[in-house]
């Protein structure tokens, strides 16, 4: 009877032991004031795990009627999730570099996040002027306190967006040689016209959600070779570039 009684406490000491061990281990969950940080992707095209903070944008990529459009800022929010709709604000960042004119070169629109989810986006209307053919404009953004959200994390309250209406060769495109070949700017235009596709971050070692897999880039450069094909065949000369080279994909 004694024997049973040790057991018992026994059982007890380690299960509350392990409880507590648990809950020491478990994340603390924030029920704080409700706040909004910007919910950006990691850059691992040089495997550096930092955190990308700006994004660019051409109209070059649209049609020549296109004179606004709107990119979407992803967020993450902090606090319990709500049954309603909600809203969130940003403006411009005056301590930042920022050209771009507000009400001219962009208005910033609320923040919006859906009822039951902490993901939200910011829609930040973007307007194409003549300025844009030869100069790029900057606009810092940074998320302030509108009643139902606050400012999260300092280090993801802030992004900046440069846009023109050139093109500019991507930065990654020693990767997007091995699917599009020798860059130029005529066969950029034509990737663009087909595919209706002006950014291609490519998955390297690590897929990140956004990113285009090797497979899609395959599929890419095969549908681009049969654009090609047609265009060359219903035009009474193949493609060439801006030097009057011969445009071709790998």
């Amino acid at each position: 009877m004694k024997l049973t009684k040790i057991l018992s406490t026994l059982c007890c000491i380690s299960s509350l032991a392990f409880t507590m061990t648990a809950c020491e281990k478990m994340d603390p969950i924030y029920v704080d004031d409700a706040r909004v940080n910007f919910w950006v992707l990691q850059d691992t095209f040089n495997n550096t795990g930092s955190k990308v903070y700006t994004t660019g944008y051409t109209f070059a990529a649209r049609p020549d009627n296109v004179n606004v459009d709107t990119i979407y800022l992803r967020v993450k929010t902090m606090g319990p999730i709500t049954q309603s709709d909600r809203h969130f604000a940003a403006v411009k960042d005056t301590a930042a570099t920022t050209t771009a004119i507000e009400g001219t070169d962009f208005k910033i629109l609320d923040g919006f996040v859906p009822a039951g989810k902490y993901v939200g986006y910011l829609p930040v209307v973007l307007f194409r002027t003549p300025v844009l053919k030869t100069t790029t404009k900057t606009l810092g953004i940074v998320l302030s306190d509108n009643g139902t959200f606050k400012p999260g994390v300092k280090e993801d309250m802030k992004y900046t967006i440069y846009f023109n209406d050139g093109l500019v060769m991507p930065s990654n495109w020693d990767v997007l040689s091995t699917y599009f070949g020798t860059y130029s700017e005529v066969k950029y235009r034509f990737i663009i016209s087909v595919l209706g596709i002006s950014d291609f971050p490519v998955a390297t070692s690590t897929y990140r959600l956004g990113q285009f897999t090797h497979y899609q880039m395959l599929d890419f450069k095969n549908r681009m070779k049969d654009a090609l094909t047609e265009y060359n065949n219903t035009h009474p000369e193949p493609m060439r570039d801006e030097s009057n080279v011969l445009i071709t994909f790998p």
